[in-house]
């Protein structure tokens, strides 16, 4: 997201890019829950990041407003404070590779067929951050 609008108590609208606010919260646009956005670098500029988890493994989406482009958004995942590149092509493995150190829950992961689907990648990551909390 290269701006956002935020409008004020007064009504003023003015429009913040990334490097001039560091995050901001849309109040419950459908249903109970608050999106929080924050602003951060990737490949030099600052982006506009959907909070989605925070904790050991923490999961962000950064939205493309190209409606020709292939992909609606895409999935950010952060551990270490580095940032961990997933692809569409092997993107069971390569999260995968983000909760090797909770055996348990990557042999689940990587038994798709019985387990853990794709879809599920939030339930996935607070079960990781909780069992990291009590490691």
């Amino acid at each position: 997201r290269k701006f956002v609008k935020i409008k004020n108590h007064a009504g003023i609208i003015k429009k913040y890019k990334p490097n001039e606010i560091s995050s901001f919260l849309v109040y419950k646009p459908r249903g109970n829950t608050d999106y929080k956005f924050i602003s951060t670098y990737r490949d030099d500029y600052k982006h506009f990041y959907h909070e989605i988890l925070v904790g050991k493994i923490s999961y962000y989406k950064i939205y493309n407003q190209d409606i020709n482009a292939s992909e609606f958004y895409k999935e950010i995942f952060i551990k270490n404070d580095k940032i961990q590149d997933v692809t569409m092509f092997s993107y069971r493995k390569d999260f995968g590779e983000l909760i090797k150190d909770y055996p348990e829950l990557y042999s689940k992961w990587i038994d798709g067929n019985k387990f853990y689907k794709t879809y599920e990648i939030e339930l996935v990551i607070s079960l990781y951050n909780e069992y990291s909390k009590n490691k």
